[in-house]
C-alpha cells in the first residue's frame, strides 16, 4: 500500500487503526455480529487500499462501516457523472488518428466510447 506524502501517513494510520477500533465494538455474546464485523473491517480495508489518496481522504472516517464508505464513494461518483460525461464526449469528439500511436489504438478508442457513455447513463 506504499502511500506517500502527508495525507498518505495519516491515511495509513487511519487505515490500520480501523480494525483495532472495531474490536472494541464487538458484542461478545453475538457470534454473528462478531463475524460480520470482522468481514466488514476486511472489506473496508480492501476498499481503502484500492483507492487513490484523493478519494481515500474524502471517505476516511473513524468508526465507519463498509456500507457507509461505499455510499460516500457512490455519491462522489454520481455527483461527478455529468462533468465526466462531458469530458469523455469532448475527448471523443477531438480524437484524431494522427494523435494515436496506431490505427488499432484509434479503433480501440472508437469501440470504447459507446460502452463508457452507456455506463454513465445507467448510473
Amino acid at each position: 500500500m506504499g502511500r506517500k506524502g502527508k495525507s498518505g501517513k495519516n491515511s495509513f494510520k487511519k487505515l490500520h487503526s480501523e480494525g483495532i477500533h472495531k474490536k472494541d465494538k464487538i458484542i461478545l455474546n453475538n457470534a454473528t455480529y462478531e463475524s460480520w464485523s470482522e468481514i466488514d473491517t476486511i472489506v473496508l480495508q480492501w476498499i481503502y487500499g484500492a483507492l487513490s489518496d484523493n478519494l481515500l481522504v474524502r471517505i476516511l472516517e473513524p468508526d465507519t462501516t463498509t456500507y457507509e464508505s461505499w455510499k460516500k464513494l457512490s455519491s462522489i461518483f454520481l455527483n461527478n457523472k455529468g462533468s465526466h460525461a462531458t469530458a469523455l464526449e469532448h475527448e471523443f469528439n477531438n480524437l484524431k488518428l494522427s494523435t494515436m500511436s496506431s490505427l488499432e489504438d484509434y479503433c480501440q478508442c472508437l469501440r470504447i466510447w459507446p460502452r463508457n457513455s452507456t455506463m454513465l447513463k445507467v448510473w
